[in-house]
């Protein structure tokens, strides 16, 4: 039974006094055993009976799992086919953001200097075009500049008898730019200003595949394209030299810049490179890497 005691303490005599109030029958039978489980729930044994020496069959050994691996395999083959069949299909297809035959051109204004041409912006077009792009390419001379040597607006230029069924149009317009290149009025927003800039808008709405998903190789494209920026087009001979050196160490590394996979910081870099004509010698992994960059941007299309 349950006994509520009471207690009283007196500190001058040093006495404790216990005193039973009243008790309690107990109105549970604490008698009854109960078994408390060790785990959650049962679970057959997938591995098979153990060996004699207490270890546990080769998994192999299980039928039940030979016949989940064989589903596993079956799945991923079938997934590894659709990728494929996915991949052949997205090769025949305009990139993403640009027109279909017959539909409105995507229009892209080129503001830049005729002392400073982008010619990233040049190889980018070209891209478009090997990759089955009809791009039509217009030159305009702002009336701050005086003239633009001819090499410019030919490249920069279509001839008169053009296919007029383009799905982009590009409009380099010539001026006074101290700034660089830009675009402007990309989309009805705020310009674009920078070649670097130029190119990663490119790659992330046109050309996917010279840009990445993946985060490390994502970030090591926009510090190549930063460095071609920043110590190429606007650096000093002490910059480009450093740049050429890092360049060949790269190189020497992968294929490429960043990996074996051709990318938005080679063909900026190369374009850069070429217009500074700061290849004229270049070292043996340099030499091969032009010959890379020349494959996958053809000089005409």
């Amino acid at each position: 039974c349950f006994r509520v005691v009471s207690i009283r303490f007196f500190p001058k005599k040093g006495h404790i006094y216990a005193t039973i109030m009243y008790s309690m029958k107990p109105i549970c039978d604490y008698s009854v055993k109960c078994e408390i489980p060790n785990n959650m729930y049962p679970m057959s044994n997938v591995y098979g009976s153990r060996e004699a020496s207490g270890n546990v069959p080769h998994v192999g050994s299980s039928q039940l799992l030979c016949s989940l691996e064989e589903k596993q395999n079956q799945i991923l083959n079938r997934l590894n086919e659709l990728q494929s069949a996915l991949d052949a299909m997205s090769a025949k297809l305009p990139p993403v953001g640009v027109s279909s035959r017959g539909a409105p051109p995507v229009e892209v204004t080129i503001n830049a200097d005729p002392s400073k041409p982008p010619m990233s912006v040049l190889a980018l077009f070209r891209r478009l075009q090997h990759g089955g792009v009809c791009v039509l390419k217009q030159s305009h001379v702002h009336s701050s500049v005086s003239s633009v040597p001819s090499c410019l607006l030919n490249a920069f230029s279509d001839g008169p008898d053009v296919n007029h069924q383009h799905q982009m149009m590009l409009r380099i317009i010539w001026r006074s730019s101290p700034e660089g290149p830009y675009i402007s009025d990309c989309n009805g927003h705020t310009a674009i200003y920078g070649e670097a800039n130029i190119v990663r808008y490119f790659g992330r709405n046109y050309l996917h595949k010279l840009v990445s998903t993946d985060a490390i190789k994502s970030t090591e494209i926009d510090q190549w394209l930063d460095m071609a920026d920043r110590s190429v087009v606007r650096g000093n001979t002490k910059e480009r030299a450093y740049v050429l050196r890092t360049l060949n160490s790269s190189l020497g590394k992968s294929k490429f810049l960043v990996g074996d996979q051709f990318s938005a910081a080679d063909l900026m870099m190369y374009s850069v490179l070429c217009e500074a004509n700061l290849l004229s010698n270049p070292s043996a992994n340099v030499k091969k890497w032009m010959k890379s960059c020349e494959e996958e941007v053809p000089a005409s299309a």
